[in-house]
């Protein structure tokens, strides 16, 4: 990551030393207005779906930020919005504090190596690597089915099942967060819920509280090794939490039928932009 240093008084100085507010460009309304209103949109999905970073991410990506940085500054809307919503569990009685912090550490020592990595890769692999995520998330999506077999409203509690299998994939899982975060809501579902036997309210609360953590790791590794935008970040974070604020309060009228397909155009045009540009 050479070309994202600079040099200061003869002695080179890494960039998110002394540029953190203003590297690429200045921090112009239309850049900010752009960040703010992807930022509510993914918050809005989040909170209905998921899988809101993946259009945070590619919106970076399409503002021409170098991918490192863009994958840095991602986080400080992921930690934002994960932090009021897992107070919000707790109010609702969420008690099973101590499997969160148990899960939360197991995702810790791959995300910090993850995040390392991701910190080398280079902006055109980077590229083609969220476009291939996306595509696959997206073509996924024409094929999964909503399961709505848990109508509790309230916090569930229960023992993770298999967990000879459940901790070593979630150990497993802590590189891919920490690398790149896309999508991984679903898989930490897919892992808690459909291999552990955690009921959607558990795991969803799992999956809120223990991204945090290694979230905040990662962001740390991505500002020291290259550098994070604060104003990107912080503008991304304004939306994703009024976003989610939104997504709490609003009744999704049929269903929300045509949310899915929206979602799904809107990922495939990302895709088509990534590996073209």
């Amino acid at each position: 990551m050479d070309n994202f240093g600079l040099t200061l008084v003869g002695i080179p100085c890494p960039l998110s030393k002394i540029a953190m507010f203003d590297y690429p460009g200045s921090a112009d309304l239309g850049s900010i207005t752009i960040l703010i209103s992807v930022g509510c949109l993914a918050g809005f999905l989040n909170t209905i779906a998921g899988g809101g970073s993946m259009l945070s991410l590619p919106t970076l990506l399409f503002l021409e930020v170098p991918s490192a940085i863009a994958n840095g500054t991602n986080r400080i809307a992921i930690i934002a919005q994960a932090l009021p919503a897992a107070i919000v569990y707790f109010r609702k009685g969420f008690r099973d504090i101590a499997q969160s912090i148990f899960l939360s550490i197991l995702l810790l020592p791959g995300s910090i190596l993850g995040a390392y990595i991701g910190t080398q890769i280079e902006d055109k692999v980077f590229d083609r690597i969220v476009a291939t995520i996306l595509a696959i998330t997206a073509i996924s999506m024409f094929f999964g089915k909503a399961n709505k077999s848990s109508k509790s409203k309230k916090p569930t509690h229960g023992s993770i099942k298999r967990r000879h299998l459940v901790y070593p994939l979630v150990f497993l899982l802590g590189f891919y967060g920490g690398f790149i975060h896309i999508g991984i809501g679903f898989l930490i579902m897919f892992i808690l819920h459909k291999i552990g036997g955690l009921s959607l309210i558990a795991t969803n609360t799992h999956k809120i509280l223990i991204v945090v953590p290694y979230s905040v790791a990662s962001l740390l590794i991505f500002w020291g090794e290259v550098s994070v935008l604060w104003y990107a970040g912080i503008s991304l974070a304004l939306g994703n939490m009024f976003g989610g604020w939104i997504g709490a309060h609003v009744t999704i009228k049929d269903g929300g039928k045509y949310i899915a397909p929206f979602y799904q155009a809107t990922i495939l045009a990302m895709v088509a932009i990534l590996v073209v540009r």
